[in-house]
């Protein structure tokens, strides 16, 4: 981070150096430049770039909107976690059994986001005056997942325990619902390369160009997983031990500040609104990869309601669990371009 803030102030500061120039040369149309550049460009001669009329240095503030697919591990460890800790199908000690556990059906997931950057073209440095219409970007990209649903399950669940103190505990019947929701949210600094590609015609239209651009960088990621099991109380004659009794289950996994490698493309078109402003709008892919390890903090108890609430049986969860972060998310960004 302390890299990028050096960058942030000091490559502003070149980028700003040749529109100094601008107010001392008179002015050139786009257009123009463009097509006597590539006259000379035909005839063998590689010209340099007018600092009056380079490409803009910008800064960038956008909006996102992305697709995150379904991480098929993250799923099938949740459901092992439900079944063993919760419903406890496997277990002997006190085992139960429940309605079928519902997967969310949706095949990808709305993710939020945002971009903060700069992009400097080359040329404004000085030393590269030709710069094969290359920028330096650099920047930070956040992308968020909302708590959603994970998986659920609704309706009757049984519990046996054959060490209970009562013939009528054994057996106990619970209406209720179990549900597991999954949230995520990941910050990724980015350094890479922009291309743009422009030509007489495009820059008529508000002096658009086609842009395409590379970027890597290293995404810290907090993410978790909460499970909620709530079972309606009931009344239970069972006699010196005939009371209300109640199942609740919590639990959250929970993994922060796990570190993921990023890459990133953007394809887009740029066109100016105003005189300092451009606007961009990018297709873009963020691939990310890591193995977060996953801490686990929760509990699996029946008890009573009245008194003390004098328990019955419990179960603490501290299992930690470790998982492929592997996943291409799709987007669509908008930016906003302010000239330096």
């Amino acid at each position: 981070f302390g890299m990028f803030f050096i960058a942030a102030a000091v490559l502003p500061q070149w980028a700003k150096a040749p529109r100094a120039a601008k107010r001392k040369t008179k002015a050139v149309k786009p257009t123009e430049v463009v097509e006597s550049r590539t006259t000379l460009r035909e005839s063998g001669i590689n010209p340099p770039v007018p600092a009056d009329v380079a490409r803009p240095a910008l800064m960038e503030y956008g909006v996102s909107l992305g697709l995150k697919p379904q991480n098929n591990e993250s799923t099938g460890n949740a459901q092992s976690f439900t079944q063993a800790h919760f419903l406890r199908e496997s277990e002997t000690a006190y085992t139960g059994s429940s309605p079928q556990l519902q997967k969310d059906p949706r095949a990808h997931l709305l993710t939020p986001g945002f971009y903060v950057g700069c992009a400097v073209p080359l040329e404004r440095l000085g030393f590269l005056q030709e710069s094969f219409n290359l920028s330096l970007l650099f920047g930070v990209e956040g992308s968020f997942l909302f708590p959603t649903n994970l998986l659920s399950a609704e309706g009757s669940f049984r519990y046996l325990n054959p060490q209970a103190p009562h013939l009528a505990l054994t057996d106990l019947t619970y209406q209720g619902r179990l549900t597991v929701t999954q949230s995520a949210a990941v910050l990724t600094p980015l350094l890479g390369i922009g291309w743009s590609y422009t030509n007489a015609t495009l820059i008529r239209w508000n002096e658009s160009s086609l842009q395409a651009r590379v970027a890597v960088g290293t995404g810290f990621a907090n993410g978790k997983r909460e499970y909620f099991l709530d079972l309606d109380s009931q009344y239970v004659s069972a006699g010196a031990y005939s009371d209300t009794y109640q199942i609740q289950g919590r639990a959250m996994q929970s993994y922060s500040m796990a570190v993921l490698g990023a890459l990133r493309v953007d394809a887009g078109w740029r066109m100016r609104l105003a005189e300092n402003f451009f606007i961009t709008l990018f297709f873009s892919g963020t691939f990310y990869y890591g193995k977060p390890s996953y801490g686990t903090l929760g509990s699996f108890s029946e008890r009573t309601v009245s008194g003390t609430g004098k328990v019955v049986f419990q179960n603490l969860l501290t299992q930690p669990v470790d998982e492929t972060y592997s996943v291409f998310i799709p987007s669509v960004f908008l930016a906003l371009g302010y000239v330096l």
